[in-house]
């Protein structure tokens, strides 16, 4: 019969796994916060996902911001905040998309970023990165390393090499500190062939 055209709307495919190396994410070409116009929710980066367990409105942290505040390279950085209000976020979790299997051992790759906090004192916010099989079961993540951030941009280096488990989505957990803490991550770098910087 006769259909009439109502209420377009936008979907996206399931993302395909990373299949080559090197794997970067600098945020520049993703969508970000913009009042009005971008949501926090839509503000990250296609094929991944974000995991925040706050039980008030803030569930949107992280996401990618502008503000120059927060930024380490160029327009763009994904920006995390822990208050220590009772219904914000004990984690909030950025995961990759996942790493095709078929061709690459997570234990053979290398991760880099920069990241950094505002704070100026401690107590200092923590990165942990590990590995999940699921990507919305923080329960399957697995801790590979610990990284303590500092208020000056720094360039940290994650070896995968003792994990040893299955799982294919590296993730970036960030805990809630005790005080209110405000993060940025910019400039992942995943590969297989790691040299370290002289």
């Amino acid at each position: 019969g006769d259909t009439s055209f109502a209420t377009p709307g936008e979907f996206v495919t399931l993302c395909d796994a990373i299949s080559s190396m090197p794997f970067t994410e600098d945020f520049e070409d993703c969508p970000y916060y913009l009042s009005g116009v971008t949501a926090y929710a839509d503000a990250m980066p296609y094929c991944w996902t974000r995991i925040n367990d706050a039980t008030s409105t803030s569930n949107y942290y992280p996401y990618i911001n502008t503000s120059s505040t927060y930024l380490i390279h160029g327009a763009k950085s994904m920006y995390w905040y822990h208050t220590t209000t009772a219904s914000s976020s004990d984690n909030q979790y950025a995961v990759l998309p996942p790493v095709d299997a078929t061709i690459y051992n997570v234990n053979d790759l290398t991760m880099s970023f920069y990241a950094k906090t505002t704070a100026t004192a401690s107590p200092w916010p923590l990165f942990i990165v590990g590995v999940m099989d699921d990507p919305d079961s923080v329960g399957s993540f697995v801790p590979v390393d610990t990284i303590t951030l500092t208020n000056t941009a720094t360039l940290y280096v994650v070896d995968f090499a003792n994990y040893t488990g299955n799982g294919t989505y590296i993730a970036i957990r960030c805990p809630r500190p005790t005080a209110a803490r405000y993060c940025s991550l910019d400039d992942i770098f995943l590969t297989d062939d790691w040299c370290d910087p002289p």
